[in-house]
């Protein structure tokens, strides 16, 4: 972090309060045309309320949005719940020791029934 003399610091305030005064003598405020207000107001008026799409309202857009959000986020998390359990069993080598039982079981002989 650069640090600042405080007679520095003085002289950009006194630089900033000089612009506000420039500012402040050069413009001046104008009223608006009527026709462009009355095409302002109408426009929004017209546009006040909708959503995006026009005809749904933001409220509904905005909850639709949060429940696709969460639909989303909760099948992540599923996702990644299985695929940690799936990492643990195998680091566990139960998945090893069922393929053992099922090899051992297949090459054993099978007797004909009697």
């Amino acid at each position: 972090m650069k640090f600042k003399w405080p007679w520095r610091i003085r002289r950009k305030e006194a630089g900033i309060s000089q612009i506000e005064r420039l500012l402040d003598s050069t413009l001046k405020p104008v009223s608006a045309r009527p026709d462009f207000l009355d095409r302002l107001r109408a426009d929004l008026e017209t546009r006040g309320g909708k959503g995006v799409f026009g005809r749904i309202p933001q409220k509904t857009m905005r909850l639709g949005l949060l429940g696709l959000g969460a639909v989303l986020s909760g099948a992540v998390l599923l996702v990644a719940g299985v695929r940690w359990f799936v990492s643990l069993l195998s680091a566990l080598g139960l998945f090893e020791i069922q393929r053992r039982k099922k090899e051992e079981e297949k090459s054993l002989p099978t007797q004909p029934a009697v």
